[in-house]
C-alpha cells in the first residue's frame, strides 16, 4: 500500500504541475476573447465555455496536488494565533466539511447521472 500512495504522490504532482498548461490556454483564449471583441468587434460565441472547461480541469486535476503539498491557501495569522493543538482541530472539522460537501454534491447529482447514464441520447438535455 505506501508504494501505491507514494505512487499517487508523485501522479498527483505531475498532474497539478502539467495543468499550467491549462491555466495559460485560459489566459491566451481571455487576451484572444476581450481583442476580437473591443478591437474588432466580432465577439466568439465559443471563449467563455472553453475557459470555464479549461480551468474546471486545471482545478480538478491540481487540488490533489494542492492538498497533499499543503500548498492551498490558508489564514496563517489564524494558524499562529490558536496554536497547533487547535489549529489541527479545525484542519479535522475542515475535512468532515469538506467530506459532508462532496456527498451532498454526490446526492445531488445521482439522478441525473442515472438518468444519462440510462439513456445516453439525453447528454446535453436539461435533467
Amino acid at each position: 500500500m505506501p508504494a501505491f500512495v507514494e505512487w499517487m504522490g508523485k501522479l498527483s504532482v505531475f498532474l497539478g504541475k502539467a495543468c499550467g498548461v491549462f491555466y495559460l490556454t485560459a489566459i491566451f483564449l481571455s487576451v484572444y476573447e476581450v481583442f476580437m471583441r473591443y478591437a474588432m468587434n466580432a465577439p466568439t460565441s465559443w471563449t467563455s465555455e472553453t475557459i470555464m472547461m479549461l480551468v474546471a480541469t486545471a482545478w480538478l486535476f491540481c487540488v490533489g496536488a494542492v492538498t497533499q503539498q499543503r500548498r492551498h491557501i490558508t489564514v496563517t495569522t489564524m494558524e499562529l494565533l490558536l496554536g497547533a493543538k487547535a489549529w489541527r482541530r479545525m484542519q479535522k472539522i475542515a475535512i468532515v466539511l469538506s467530506m459532508i460537501g462532496v456527498a451532498g454534491m454526490i446526492w445531488m447529482l445521482w439522478g441525473p447521472m442515472v438518468k444519462v447514464l440510462k439513456n445516453p441520447a439525453n447528454v446535453g438535455q436539461r435533467v
